[in-house]
């Protein structure tokens, strides 16, 4: 690759970074859900399904639940876009905000016990 097409590459990677935000895994005959937070949130889930689908997901309950039932009984989305502060925001601030932005998930959803796959709080 010659290096005025790097250059064009990267500054294309910067213009558009990776959207960071939450997302959810909803088994559509439970209704449970686990919900979880990403700095490339539509990377994280293309990941999040690989993982099932290889019977390798570190949430043993919800993977139990996708190697017994079909794939089309679960959905994966995004439920919210982190809105950066600023243009510059550094990434340490990213995993904060992202972080507030998971728990208010968490909290609306308390995805706990019956209801969902992810562990109580603390």
């Amino acid at each position: 690759m010659d290096s005025d097409r790097r250059k064009q590459l990267l500054r294309q990677y910067k213009d558009n970074p990776p959207l960071a935000g939450v997302y959810q895994i909803r088994n559509l005959v439970n209704g449970k859900v686990y919900v979880s937070s990403a700095p490339s949130v539509n990377g994280k889930l293309n990941s999040q399904r690989f993982m099932l689908q290889a019977d390798g997901h570190v949430n043993r309950a919800l993977q139990a639940d996708w190697a017994a039932q079909k794939p089309e009984d679960f959905v994966l989305g995004v439920l919210e876009y982190l809105k950066p502060s600023s243009p510059d925001i550094s990434p340490m601030t990213v995993r904060q905000e992202l972080a507030e932005l998971e728990k208010r998930w968490l909290d609306k959803i308390q995805p706990y016990g019956d209801r969902g796959y992810n562990k109580p709080p603390a």
